[in-house]
């Protein structure tokens, strides 16, 4: 009995081990220089609090269920994986962007696409990617391939692009997700996913996306609402060639499409102007506004908001009010040495805090200590 009992936990010992050499990406222990305390402190925080065992960057410290379309905290997204190897790029750490590159490939590539968001074990995957954050993914590949002269960079980045190519392009317009059980893609494209400047990227490699570039950027370019037209509309419908407009303007998204845009070289004065002055008049940046009247609806501020919003002011050349959004971002973070939280971006009290806020924050710390040189 004894002798089968410790055959049964070989066994297991063996299985564990053969579970850990086949990803690759275990095996490498990131290097990173920081260039300040807070970006120490932020980084820190990060992987003492939203790192998985498996790997992972969690979507929330706090381990909620998924409901609906929403993920649950425990589960890890595409779109984390794309910010840390941002973060990798800005902060010139190719240990951090290899390990993340390897997690990428081992874990959560599907199809040449990636794989929207898997659970900490990775048995679970979800049957969607998301346009959004393949192409961002798909552009920091390229980058990462001239920054370090790294040829599998460049291979795997292109490889997925061949993948978005086939089955997030109809009619030459991008699509929002490619279903892989159903294999179908939606007929939507939401604006804030016209990743422009990674398509021009793309474009340079590959000539099939020239025109998916044309179409993408007339679909922008006629994509103003609301107030003044100071605003976008929600999304596209490719198959009915409409747009469709939410009521509310959501900072997050406005943020990441004055982003793209900018990137892309393209001008947004009139929303940059009607943004600072609602910072310089109240003092903040709430997370909605009416699209008509261009009034403030929630109360509630969002770290992500500042961090995306003082980088687009940054590439607009207006650094006074870059430098004074990235103040009030930085106001926002735990400053308590004794708690948990120390570092990062949390509501204390119901223990939450998002991945997306702290890789935005990260990246924009980096990012502003970068252009200061």
């Amino acid at each position: 009995m004894t002798s089968i009992f410790i055959a049964m936990i070989a066994v297991i010992a063996v299985s564990f081990s053969l579970l850990h050499k086949e990803y690759q990406y275990v095996k490498i222990h990131p290097e990173v220089v920081f260039s300040s305390d807070e970006e120490k402190e932020a980084y820190d925080f990060i992987f003492r609090n939203l790192a998985s065992e498996s790997g992972g960057i969690y979507t929330n410290a706090l381990h909620s269920s998924s409901v609906g379309d929403l993920p649950g905290g425990s589960e890890i997204l595409s779109e984390s994986v794309g910010l840390i190897l941002q973060y990798a790029i800005e902060s010139g750490s190719q240990t951090l962007f290899e390990k993340y590159f390897l997690y990428l490939k081992e874990v959560m590539m599907k199809k040449n696409l990636v794989i929207w968001k898997v659970d900490d074990q990775h048995k679970k995957k979800s049957g969607s990617n998301a346009l959004i954050d393949d192409l961002r993914i798909c552009g920091l590949l390229i980058d990462a391939s001239k920054k370090w002269g790294e040829e599998k960079y460049l291979k795997t980045g292109m490889g997925i692009a061949k993948g978005l190519r086939r089955y997030n392009v109809k009619n030459s317009f991008p699509i929002d997700f490619y279903d892989f059980k159903s294999t179908k893609s939606g007929n939507d494209l939401a604006i804030k996913y016209l990743d422009l400047n990674t398509i021009k990227k793309i474009s340079d490699y590959d000539d099939s996306w020239k025109v998916v570039y044309s179409v993408s950027l007339e679909v922008f370019k006629n994509a103003s609402a609301g107030k003044n037209d100071i605003f976008f509309m929600h999304r596209f419908d490719v198959k009915k060639r409409t747009y469709v407009s939410e009521p509310k303007v959501n900072m997050i998204e406005l943020a990441i499409i004055l982003e793209n845009s900018l990137k892309a070289g393209l001008k947004e004065d009139l929303t940059l102007g009607w943004i600072r002055e609602n910072y310089f008049r109240d003092g903040f940046i709430v997370n909605e506004y009416g699209l008509d009247d261009g009034k403030a609806i929630s109360k509630d501020e969002s770290p992500a908001v500042y961090a995306i919003l003082s980088r687009v002011f940054s590439l607009q050349g207006d650094h006074d009010t870059a430098n004074k959004l990235y103040k009030r971002m930085l106001s926002m973070r735990v400053t308590d040495k004794n708690s948990k939280f120390y570092g990062g971006y949390a509501n204390i009290k119901t223990g939450e805090s998002f991945s997306f806020d702290n890789l935005q924050a990260l990246i924009t710390i980096r990012y502003k200590k970068n252009i200061d040189k």
